[in-house]
């Protein structure tokens, strides 16, 4: 009995050493390389740049295959054998600029476990209707492209959990996009967004919410229901307000809004008491939000290119501050010393 039970924990000892974390195994850069270990231990195949215009044959003997990265080649079509991949949950076609989706999408179909997609930088400029098919994606990124429209019937994607469309000429979103329950992350930087619709406020699980560098002029108010915000990026706007209903989203950990026409900020933002981080640089505060003193888990506050004279004393409650960045602003000799004295060794401060 007792060998037995010896000879069973010494088993599980050597599969529980043996096993490794997806991000610990080795990423193969060709297949040749793939072909010198065991067909069961490819998981991950990165074939960058290898002017293919079909898959290799021999891809399709690593049966355990995760993720399969065939950007920057020359591929119209994939080919049907793709679904033999049962365990491919990641599949990566950036950089092919002659797909035809007409002839992709019915093998991806058939790939239930296909759960995240990247078409980035493959110069499209329409949202290639086909994808709404791929229902089972929780994942979806065509970043870099250069699309104008995104299509409202992006809804049907109802498992979708993040999206990435930054870096496109984007200058609407859809109404329906906030019918996406699941979505956790959503990146819209770099477009030119003029305005968001007020269903945004829908996305009730959504943590991650990056709108930098378009054309905004408001926030809908609505963006106060997303609960579980967590982080939201701003910068590089053309705001001159926040809607009082910031206030709402007591999970948010990190607010930048930076680059934008800001001359306050709400005095209810008080109540963002889980804030660790707020970038306000180069906006025009002619003074120091005395509101701040009051989040004690700030960590980080960027007051940079300002109009700031003072920094009132009860700056030194924030227990939790290690950086301080007030460059560029209009801060006299005497105050910067003060400023020096209050403050303990541990934050860093640049004037």
């Amino acid at each position: 009995m007792i060998k037995s039970l010896t000879i069973f924990l010494l088993l599980n000892l050597t599969l529980a050493m043996n096993a490794q974390p997806e991000d610990a195994r080795p990423i193969f850069e060709s297949v040749e390389d793939a072909k010198i270990a065991p067909t069961n231990e490819v998981y991950h195949l990165q074939l960058f740049e290898k002017n293919l215009k079909e898959i290799p044959e021999a891809v399709f003997e690593f049966s355990n295959l995760e993720i399969l990265d065939l950007s920057s080649n020359e591929f119209r079509k994939l080919s049907a054998r793709l679904i033999e991949l049962a365990k491919l949950h990641t599949l990566i076609l950036s950089g092919n600029r002659y797909l035809d989706f007409e002839r992709i999408i019915p093998i991806l179909v058939k790939m239930p476990n296909l759960k995240h997609l990247v078409i980035s930088k493959a110069q499209l400029r329409v949202f290639p209707p086909e994808i709404m098919q791929l229902t089972q994606l929780e994942s979806l990124d065509f970043s870099s492209n250069l699309l104008e429209v995104l299509p409202a019937e992006i809804n049907e994607l109802v498992n979708l959990e993040n999206i990435n469309m930054s870096r496109n000429r984007l200058i609407t979103i859809p109404n329906k996009i906030g019918t996406l329950g699941s979505l956790k992350t959503l990146n819209l930087s770099f477009n030119e967004i003029e305005i968001l619709p007020l269903e945004i406020g829908n996305l009730g699980n959504l943590e991650t919410l990056i709108l930098l560098e378009n054309k905004l002029k408001e926030i809908p108010i609505t963006v106060g229901n997303i609960e579980g915000l967590r982080v939201l990026n701003l910068n590089s706007n053309q705001l001159n307000t926040l809607p009082e209903t910031v206030s709402k989203l007591e999970n948010l950990e990190s607010l930048e809004i930076a680059v934008n026409q800001l001359t306050k900020l709400p005095e209810n933002l008080q109540y963002l008491k889980n804030l660790k981080s707020i970038n306000c640089y180069a906006n025009q505060l002619n003074e120091f939000p005395n509101i701040l003193v009051q989040l004690k888990k700030l960590e980080k506050i960027n007051l940079a290119s300002n109009k700031i004279t003072d920094i009132p004393k009860e700056i030194d409650s924030l227990k939790q501050l290690v950086l301080l960045n007030l460059y560029n602003n209009s801060i006299s000799e005497k105050e910067k010393r003060k400023i020096i004295e209050i403050l303990p060794e541990k934050v860093k401060v640049r004037f």
